[in-house]
């Protein structure tokens, strides 16, 4: 397991924005995988809502905040879902409003952050080994307001 990606399972897409198509990955040119790259980048910065990633050491930190959101804000959101999230197993929120309160919640968390959030794994050898930028919790916000619920896998 390299990473988190959550994917949006309503995203709200731009209407000018065009998913672009994939490329037949065996016989296209170099020149045509790197415009499908850039083109899909492109299509997720416009869709924030679509598609969001973290590294395992990013996604504990992000994960750690939205336990503390939901016991701060009494979110409701299920332990055994809470608990999900953290194994690639295609656990999240079902949809938009439960995604806006969480979004929420986590904007008033990082009100009291520094630039850096780290998580506590307990391990002296690990001591802020977890650590998330804030403005990527901050970009996890924005996917949140746009994905119309989601699903961490």
């Amino acid at each position: 397991m390299m990473g988190m990606d959550v994917f949006g399972i309503n995203p709200k897409i731009k209407e000018y924005s065009v998913k672009p198509t994939e490329p037949e990955w065996s016989t296209c040119t170099t020149e045509e995988r790197d415009a499908f790259f850039e083109a899909d980048r492109q299509y997720s910065d416009e869709n924030p809502g679509v598609y969001f990633r973290a590294n395992v050491w990013a996604w504990r930190p992000i994960l750690d905040m939205i336990y503390y959101a939901n016991e701060r804000h009494e979110l409701g959101i299920p332990e055994d879902t809470l608990a999900h999230m953290g194994l690639n197993d295609g656990a999240g929120l079902d949809n938009q409003a439960d995604c806006d309160a969480l979004a929420d919640a986590m904007e008033d968390l990082l009100k009291e952050e520094g630039d850096v959030i780290t998580w506590d794994c307990g391990d002296p050898d690990f001591k802020d080994a977890y650590r998330v930028g804030k403005s990527h919790v901050q970009d996890f916000v924005g996917f949140l307001r746009e994905c119309g619920g989601f699903s961490v896998c």
